[in-house]
């Protein structure tokens, strides 16, 4: 749905929100794929937890379906976190997806990174991971080689 805020002050309002609304209408849910109970225990989830059936035991996945075999070190699954910022602490999600499952695919990563273009520390931090995301820039900052020498001292 898209939120009347958007369009305030606008003359041609209801003309923007119904073609916005029609855009929304044809894009698909975020992917999401169950839980393998050989990575329950690294997901952080387990299938005995109370709260959790293994219906419901879910994980984003990077696209309906994809090809297993590595052709770079991303982590797709996890853009919905970041950079399209669709899961942060202290929001609901606006999507079909609960929190949790986001919060699962960061576990369940194939590519965990913390350098170069590596968005696990901000990823993390979005999904209210405190401890891990100050761990990662933690490690950042005490690399030589992982900071830019002009703001920094050596």
């Amino acid at each position: 749905m898209v939120p009347d805020a958007i369009f305030q002050g606008a003359e041609e309002a209801a003309e923007y929100k119904e073609k916005w609304q029609q855009l929304l209408d044809i894009v698909p849910d975020l992917p999401v794929a169950p839980v393998p109970d050989n990575q329950c225990q690294k997901s952080g989830l387990a299938h005995s937890d109370p709260w959790v059936s293994s219906e419901e035991a879910a994980v984003l996945a990077p696209a309906e379906a994809w090809s297993p075999a590595a052709r770079n070190h991303e982590n797709p699954a996890l853009y919905s976190v970041f950079p399209f910022r669709l899961f942060q602490v202290g929001k609901e999600p606006r999507v079909n997806v609960r929190m949790d499952s986001a919060a699962v695919a960061f576990n369940l990563r194939p590519f965990p990174c913390n350098k170069g273009w590596c968005s696990d520390a901000v990823q993390a931090a979005h999904l209210g991971a405190a401890e891990v995301a100050a761990h990662l820039v933690q490690q950042r900052f005490a690399s030589p080689t992982l900071k830019f020498p002009g703001f920094f001292e050596r």
